[in-house]
Formats: structure tokens, C-alpha cells, sequence
């Protein structure tokens, strides 16, 4: 029996008419010449249309196949036929992709960052066995003093290793341009908690800890190869660190970094050699402890060992009262808040995929209510509702392989744009890469968007009626069920709001930092910070020798207005504190005692960044050693210490007593969303001590503070030309560094919520265009009634309204249970906050019925003479 005859016999069977069969022949007959035209013989051309509709059994060798090959072939001929349909409508086949490339690729964006930032192990041999130890207090935990890490040392039984370390600048001074590194001190156990090895050299040893042993330095492989061109003899030699020589003992890989939580890598690891003054202040606080768990020691029990020791350590020292220890993963220490805020950022980008989706599922059911035709020939020519299925979820997949294959471009982008925004926001920044994990995300989540937008035409379409559809004229069908779009739709609108309500908390926490007064002024200040060597200059020298001519130089800049120093610059640096105590008033019982930051500064500092004086004096250039011990406090420490008493003249004990001589206003010493910490500001000229760390030099100018870099920086040259100069920042630089984070999330989650409103905007149009088209008919019999065309109008935006109203009250819903998430994100909004709310869903509503009212407008438009004929 030839395959024509094979076919008229189906008629038969199936009971078709002869002017259906006609209809079907005419579809198999364009598919035969298509198969013609690739290159096929007439009788192949023939039997492929065949088998493309899913009716003609094949050959007697093809059913003898296995069920696997038979299985294979149905889905690469699928696959086939699902490119041709695609690559005929080139149109929906790029909004389709960019639509998914953007979802996708959004996905891959952010799922490369959490599983850098979050997931991947520490770079270090035993990373799950790495803790961070700290010392607990009421209201908080901080670092450890050197006593207590001795003690926990040498009595804790459950870690192999327990390591010391803390920051410094440091200037590297033996090479033609001095240059400030980033320094790490740190006890010789660091390495060995780590599991490091140096690539050249060794690193630190217990010997090197010792006072009376030559100083060493490890350094890093960037360092190495910036500054000494990876000489490999460099091993043994000296440099001068601060004024000191120090013996390279070793060099460690490229791929060590630590600490890894900032965008300045460290450069120099020296050995941490502790000061009987050190060891004797169990009240200082300065050290960051790392421990290494014994293999088999669950942090439960490494953290209740701790904690018999902190127990006995407080019965024996009361200034160890109500003092205990808290241990957290190294990697989840590192993250901090980042974490939380990286996953609620994905549940964004996730919501965008989802209104991708629904979008897509829209177009791909009015693209299927144009092809019951071509479906009801299927199923005339045998082809059962599950092989109809299989063809529109394979298309449907080949669409998310197209999409996810943009979607790797598109995420490849985007990783490079948030690790340029996130350098300051994010540890472990420089580990952010597309990997094999991220690939195979990628794949999963373009497979599985795949299958949901896949779904739903998938299933309407194995419901055609083929004898109606090859009845109908039009292209469309009034069979074609409704509901689903507008459940879509709404859907739409309802994940779009939980998007803008989002983006808008984080505008509006955003807008609320850049308007906080943070006590000081901001416009033409610039900011230099210097680390004077105490070997260099020893005792009162580093003022007398060192800042004090370096300011009298810089205030006869032209241009310059006045110019101070600050041991921490407020907003970029805090937690240097110590606790106050009144003269003549009882201690305070341990753990209730009023703690203040800690200041040095010169008299013109306050002028400098424009701090007003409250009540009493400013320093002068008289308050030195010779004279009084004096200090300023703040606002806030005024009154908690002296509530309705006037300050002056009142004494602290600090180590010895100072005088109160005035009082000036708060500034913002943390940052611009944490509350003003009390604050002692010191004399320069009276605590030389503290200028041999880092200082930070604040210049006013009457012009651009850009401008005046230049002759800083020689002013500073020409006192002493091995002194470098860096983090050259003007004030607002140091503003906006400090909100870095919010603007980032911000910009994400704005980015995230624009896109899903354009999704939303598109999709709601698809939807309201195609009830316009179902109801051309309808529409053109009414108004050859006599309608008017604006009963038409307010019709279809009557129903319009229906579905966007519905959208935005269940997205007002989620958006009470999402915006939660961001709270520890906001500042001065509640994530509830009912303007802002209100606001998005206006502008939600309005933009909707604006993308309605052309489809709307067009059914007023309709010729009822076409719309009869189209029927």
C-alpha cells in the first residue's frame, strides 16, 4: 500500500469529509514541499511530513527499533520541526530569547556571586574547620585582649590551633618611591591554622614573636612581583618597613590571601610581638582570634570548652565581669549581612524569571491559538494528544536553550558589572567567576524555565477539536480559553509590585542616608592619610617633628582654608574606645560602664570639617606636654555623663586625669544609619602615642579639593621624601563609600523591579490585544448596531481593570510578607510603609491602563463590515 493510499484509508477511518480532506491533504502537501526543497526524493520528502504530523506508522526495520533509538529519533525529529516553526516567526523567537535572556542570565549573575561569596569552601585546606573567636560583652561582642588569647591558648582543649592577628600600615621606604602596604600582624600560628605554605621561603616561626630575634617579613605574591619583579633571590634580603629593616623570610602563592574581606589585599605579614604593657591590660581589646577545630570537634563543642575557660577566667579577674566568647564559621564571619542581602537579591531576579515566564507562556498561547490548524491536521493524521504535548514542550525547551545560551552572555555581563560595583560591599570579590557549578545552574534554571512557560500551551493544546478547528475561518478560535491568560496577567502584576515596593523601600533608605546631616561639613574637604614610623620619629617628636611644621605648610597653600589631623576619620573608621570614668564618682559595676571612642586630633581639625563648639574652648597650640591635660568631649557623652550639669572643668580618668576645657557637636563616627557613639577627642601635642599608627589629614579649600593634591602631597615630600601619601578621598568620596553597599542593592533591586515592569507593561498588552482580537467579531456587530464606540472602549478597560486591580491587591499582599526580608536593610522606612506602598501601586495601576487603552482604542476603531467579512 503506498503511502497515499495509506492516508485516504485514515480518511476513511476517521470518517473525514471530503472537503476536510482536502484541508489536510493541503497541509501535507506544503510539508512535502518543504522536504523537497532541503533535498529530499518525493517518496522520503513524503513519508517525513507524514511522520512530522505524528500519523503514518514507519517502516517495518523502524518498529523493530528499540523503544530508546524510536525514542531518540521522535525527539530529534521534534527538534527539527520545532527550529523550522521557530525560525519562521523570527520575530517572537527574539523577543522570546531576549525576554528568557534576561531572567536567565539575571539568575546566573547573582547565583555566580552567592556560590563565590558563599558557597565555595574557604581557599585553605581545613577552611570547614576555621572559626572566628570573640570576646562577649552586654549589648555585643569585639576583639579579644592579649591576655585572654594567651589564656585560651594554653587552656582550651578542643582546637589544634589558635592564631592572633590585627591590621596595620605600613611603609615600605627602601625603593625609589615609598609606597604604604597593607600589613597584617600576627602570631607565627596563623600559617598553621591556615594550612599555608609559602611558594618560596618559609613563613613565620615561634621564634620570630620574640623581641631580642632580628624582625621578619612574609610577603605577598603580588608584592613580589609589583615591586621587586619577582627577583627569585629575593628570599634573605632586607627591607625597611616603617623605618626598620626587616629580613624577607618568605614569599607566599598568588592564590593566598588573607584576611579576604576587603578590595586591598594584604601585602606584609609580620610576627606579632606582644608588650608586657599588652599582656598586662586584660581590658584591651585589639586582637582578632581565629581557631583551628581538633579534627572530629563540632563547633558546639569547641564553643561550651571556650566558655568554661571565659567562666574561669571571669572568677579570677573582675575586669573580665559578664565577659564570655561567641565562635562563628571564619567564611560566615567574613560574609556578615552580605549574605542575607545576596539571597534576597536572588529571590528579585527569581521573581523577574517568573514574570519572563508568564509573559512567554502568554505569547506562546496566543501563538498556539493561531496554529489550531496545523494541531487539528496532527490529530486528524493519528497523532495522539501526548505526541501534540511532546512537540510544543520541545519547542518550548528549545526556546529556554536559546534563551539560556543568551543568558550566559548576558550573566557574563553582569558578573563583571557587580564586582566593579561591589568591590567595596563584598568579601572575597576577586574569587567571583563563571565556573562549572554556575554552568550547571545555568542549565537547570533554562530547564526548568523551559518546562513552566511550557506547561500551560502544552496542555491547550492536546484539547483541540480538530473537525471545529478545520472548520473555523478565522485564526482564531473562540474555543481558546481565557482564564488562564488573565491568571497569568495577574500574576504578572502582582510579582512586578512585590519588585517596585522593594526598589522603592531601598530608594527611599537610600535618598534618608544622603540627606543625614553627619554632623560635619562635606563640600571642599579632601582627606589624606599618612603612617608615620615611631623609629623615625620616637616620642614627642612624630608632633613637634613631623605634623605640626606639615600643617604650617599645607595652611599656606593657596587656596587651602585650614587643615587638622584625626587619628580615625569619623564615617570611614570607628571602635577605638575605651571606658570613661568621672572623677569622684563610684566605678561603675562591670558591664554597665559608659564606653566612648577615643580621638587625637590637632586644634584645627574642628574647623577643618566645620564641627561646632558647644560650650568652653578648642584646643590651641599651647595645650603640649608642658601644660594641663585637657580633652573635648561630644554632645552625646555630655549627656550621658553630665545630665543638666555643665561639663567643664570636670575631670576623666584616663590613665590619669584630664580636664574637660569644651564640649562640640556630634558627628557620625560609624556610619550615616548608626547612632552617634559617645567621644573623647585628645590634644595632638598631649598624646604623641597615638600619632604613630595611622593618621588621616583633613584640608578645607576654598577651591576643589582635586585641585590641591598635588601640592599635599609635596608639602608632605618636601618635609620628608620617604613618607608616602595615601587613600587620597575627598569627603564626599567618603560619604558615598560608606553607602556603597546600600547603592549597590539599590541599583540591583531597581534594575530587577524596571525590568519586571517593562515584562508586566508588554505582557499586559499581549493579553488585552488578544481578547480585542477574540472579540473582533463581537465588537464589529455592536457597532453595526449603533453602539457607540466609547461603550466598546470602557468595556475593554472595564475589563482591564478587573485583572490589574485583582494583580495589585495580591501584590500588595506579597508585598507585605517580601519587603520583610529588607528591614535590616532600611533606614528611617518601615518595609511596611503604607506611602510608599500606595505610590508604586499608583504608578503599577496608571502604567498598566495606559498599556491597555491602545488595544482598547483599536476595538473602537473596527470596521464592522471587515469584522462580519473576518467571521
Amino acid at each position: 500500500m503506498t503511502l497515499l493510499e495509506r492516508v485516504q484509508s485514515w480518511f476513511r477511518k476517521k470518517q473525514v469529509s471530503g472537503s476536510l480532506e482536502d484541508e489536510l491533504r493541503f497541509h501535507l502537501e506544503k510539508e512535502v514541499e518543504l522536504n523537497i526543497v532541503r533535498g529530499m526524493s518525493g517518496e522520503e520528502a513524503r513519508r517525513q511530513a507524514l511522520i512530522a504530523f505524528g500519523g503514518v506508522p514507519q517502516t517495518r526495520e523502524k518498529v523493530r527499533e528499540t523503544r530508546w533509538s524510536s525514542g531518540l529519533e521522535a525527539l530529534a525529529q521534534d527538534s527539527r520541526y520545532g527550529w523550522r516553526k521557530l525560525a519562521k516567526s523570527p520575530g517572537f523567537t527574539t523577543v522570546a530569547v531576549a525576554m528568557l535572556a534576561l531572567g536567565i542570565g539575571g539568575n546566573t549573575a547573582i547565583f555566580t556571586v552567592i556560590n563565590s561569596v558563599l558557597l565555595k569552601p574557604l581557599p585553605y585546606p581545613n577552611g570547614d574547620r576555621l572559626v572566628q573567636i570573640q570576646e562577649t560583652y552586654i549589648g555585643g561582642s569585639g576583639t579579644a585582649s592579649a591576655a585572654n588569647f594567651r589564656d585560651w591558648q594554653e587552656q582550651n582543649a578542643t582546637f589544634a590551633q589558635l592564631a592572633a592577628y590585627t591590621g596595620a600600615n605600613m611603609n615600605l621606604q627602601d625603593i625609589a618611591s615609598p609606597e604604604r602596604v597593607n600589613a597584617i600582624l600576627a602570631t607565627a600560628s596563623l600559617f598553621d591554622a591556615l594550612g599555608a605554605r609559602p611558594l618560596l621561603g618559609r613563613t613565620l616561626l615561634a621564634a620570630d614573636q620574640e623581641s631580642n630575634n632580628p624582625q621578619v617579613a612574609v610577603i605577598s605574591a603580588g608584592l613580589w612581583q609589583r615591586r621587586f619583579g619577582a627577583d627569585p633571590g629575593l628570599v634573605g634580603k632586607t627591607i625597611t618597613l616603617d623605618g626598620q629593616p626587616y629580613t624577607i623570610a618568605g614569599i607566599m602563592p598568588a592564590d593566598f590571601r588573607f584576611p579576604d574581606v576587603s578590595e586591598h589585599p594584604t601585602d606584609v605579614w609580620v610576627p606579632l610581638r606582644f608588650t608586657p604593657k599588652q599582656v598586662a591590660q586584660r581590658g584591651n581589646h585589639w586582637l582578632f582570634v581565629i581557631g583551628l577545630m581538633r579534627p572530629g570537634v563540632s563547633p558546639k563543642s569547641a564553643l561550651a570548652d571556650l566558655k568554661t575557660v571565659a567562666k574561669r577566667l571571669e572568677a579570677q579577674y573582675p575586669e573580665q565581669a559578664k565577659r564570655s566568647v561567641q565562635i562563628r564559621a571564619l567564611r560566615e564571619y567574613w560574609v556578615g549581612s552580605a549574605g542575607s542581602a545576596l539571597f534576597a537579591l536572588l529571590g528579585a531576579v527569581g521573581l523577574v524569571l517568573l514574570i519572563a515566564c508568564a509573559n512567554l507562556a502568554n505569547l506562546l498561547l496566543a501563538r498556539g491559538a493561531g496554529r489550531k490548524r496545523e494541531i487539528a491536521v496532527r490529530m486528524a493524521l493519528g497523532a495522539s494528544p501526548g505526541r501534540v504535548r511532546r512537540q510544543f514542550f520541545t519547542e518550548s525547551l528549545l526556546l529556554a536553550l536559546a534563551g539560556g545560551i543568551a543568558g550566559a552572555v548576558v550573566a557574563s555581563a553582569g558578573v563583571k558589572a557587580l564586582t566593579s560595583l561591589a568591590a567595596h560591599s563584598l568579601p572575597r570579590v576577586g574569587e567571583v567567576k563563571l565556573d562549572l557549578p554556575v554552568f550547571f545552574f545555568l542549565f537547570g534554571v533554562s530547564l526548568l524555565s523551559g518546562i513552566i512557560f511550557g506547561l500551560a500551551p502544552a496542555l491547550e493544546s492536546s484539547s483541540v477539536r480538530f473537525h471545529d478547528s478545520l472548520k473555523a475561518t478565522g485564526v482564531t478560535s473562540r474555543h481558546v480559553s481565557m482564564k488562564l491568560r488573565n491568571a497569568l496577567m495577574v500574576a504578572e502584576v502582582a510579582l512586578s509590585l512585590v519588585l517596585l515596593v522593594g526598589a522603592g523601600l531601598l530608594i527611599r533608605t537610600f535618598y534618608n542616608l544622603r540627606n543625614t546631616d553627619p554632623g560635619f561639613v562635606v563640600d571642599n574637604v579632601l582627606t589624606l592619610h599618612l603612617s608615620v614610623p615611631e623609629k623615625k620619629y620616637p616620642g614627642e617628636t612624630v608632633a613637634t617633628g613631623f605634623y605640626q611644621p606639615l600643617l604650617e605648610k599645607i595652611k599656606a597653600l593657596p587656596g587651602v582654608q585650614s587643615a587638622g589631623i584625626i587619628s580615625l576619620l569619623p564615617i570611614q573608621d570607628a571602635w577605638r574606645n575605651g571606658a570613661v570614668r568621672v572623677e569622684g564618682r563610684p566605678v561603675e559595676e562591670p558591664g554597665h560602664e559608659t564606653w566612648a571612642e577615643i580621638r587625637t586630633v590637632s586644634p584645627d581639625y574642628f574647623p577643618a570639617l566645620g564641627i561646632g563648639l558647644r560650650q568652653g574652648r578648642s584646643f590651641s597650640e599651647g595645650d603640649t606636654s608642658a601644660a594641663r591635660s585637657v580633652l573635648l568631649i561630644n554632645d552625646r557623652l555630655a549627656k550621658l555623663c553630665f545630665p543638666g550639669e555643665d561639663p567643664i572643668g570636670k575631670r576623666i580618668l584616663f590613665g590619669s586625669p584630664w580636664t574637660i576645657v569644651g564640649a562640640v557637636s556630634d558627628v557620625k563616627q560609624v556610619g550615616l544609619a548608626t547612632p552617634t557613639q559617645p567621644e573623647l577627642y585628645f590634644p595632638y601635642l598631649q598624646a604623641p602615642e597615638e600619632l604613630h599608627g595611622s593618621m588621616t589629614l583633613v584640608v578645607r579649600s576654598r577651591v576643589s579639593p582635586e585641585s590641591v593634591v598635588g601640592a599635599v602631597r609635596d608639602s608632605v615630600r618636601s618635609l620628608d621624601p620617604g613618607q608616602p601619601v595615601y587613600d587620597v578621598e575627598t569627603m564626599q568620596q567618603v560619604i558615598a563609600d560608606s553607602i556603597a553597599d546600600r547603592r549597590l542593592y539599590m541599583i540591583l533591586l531597581g534594575v530587577f523591579a524596571g525590568i519586571a515592569l517593562l515584562l508586566a507593561v508588554v505582557g499586559i498588552y499581549g493579553v488585552i490585544s488578544f481578547l480585542v482580537a477574540q472579540r473582533t467579531t463581537e465588537f464589529g456587530i455592536r457597532l453595526a448596531l449603533g453602539a457607540p464606540p466609547n461603550h466598546v472602549l470602557a468595556w475593554v478597560l472595564k475589563q482591564s481593570l478587573k485583572l490589574i486591580f485583582a494583580g495589585i491587591a495580591l501584590g500588595l499582599v506579597g508585598s507585605f510578607a517580601a519587603t520583610r526580608v529588607l528591614g535590616a536593610f532600611l533606614f528611617h522606612v518601615k518595609a511596611t510603609d503604607p506611602g510608599t506602598f500606595a505610590a508604586f501601586s499608583l504608578l503599577l495601576g496608571g502604567i498598566a491602563l495606559a498599556a491597555t487603552y491602545v488595544p482598547a482604542w483599536r476595538a473602537t476603531r473596527i470596521d464592522p463590515m471587515v469584522a462580519l467579512r473576518h467571521e
